[in-house]
């Protein structure tokens, strides 16, 4: 019986600025076993350099999950969508929207998923989609107070 060589981790962008939501949900998904390698940028400039390899980020992978607030300093988050959907090797990235509903009483936040199109390698869907389960779930219970 052949045993198959494990994964390399999922190469996830993490586009946030609260440091400690972005350390809350890094330790979530390693403490549950998710193969994960982050990267973190904090704010949009960052986030535009990184997914076109500009530096410092020349060498940064291809991310295959992106979870992005859309409240950065900067350039939004939804500028950062419209460069993804432009450029033909990052519109099929799935990507976890953080958004603020600015019209509760209490700003709140909530997510979406977005998903332009079917980009997961074949190989590695099943592991993708349970690692966006986690995300989603994880954000869904943190975000929930705010």
């Amino acid at each position: 019986m052949e045993s198959q060589a494990p994964q390399p981790p999922i190469d996830v962008l993490l586009v946030e600025n609260n440091q400690l939501l972005a350390m809350k949900l890094k330790k979530h998904l390693l403490d549950s076993g998710r193969n994960c390698h982050f990267h973190q940028v904090r704010d949009g400039i960052e986030a535009v350099d990184f997914l076109k390899n500009r530096s410092p980020h020349e060498k940064a992978p291809r991310p295959q999950l992106v979870i992005l607030d859309v409240d950065l300093p900067t350039i939004d988050g939804y500028q950062i969508l419209g460069i993804m959907r432009e450029r033909e090797e990052l519109k099929r990235v799935p990507t976890i929207v953080i958004e603020s509903d600015s019209q509760a009483k209490k700003r709140r936040k909530r997510i979406h998923m977005l998903n332009f199109s079917r980009g997961a390698e074949p190989s590695r869907a099943p592991e993708l989609s349970s690692t966006v389960e986690a995300v989603s779930s994880f954000l869904l219970q943190a975000l929930k107070g705010q």
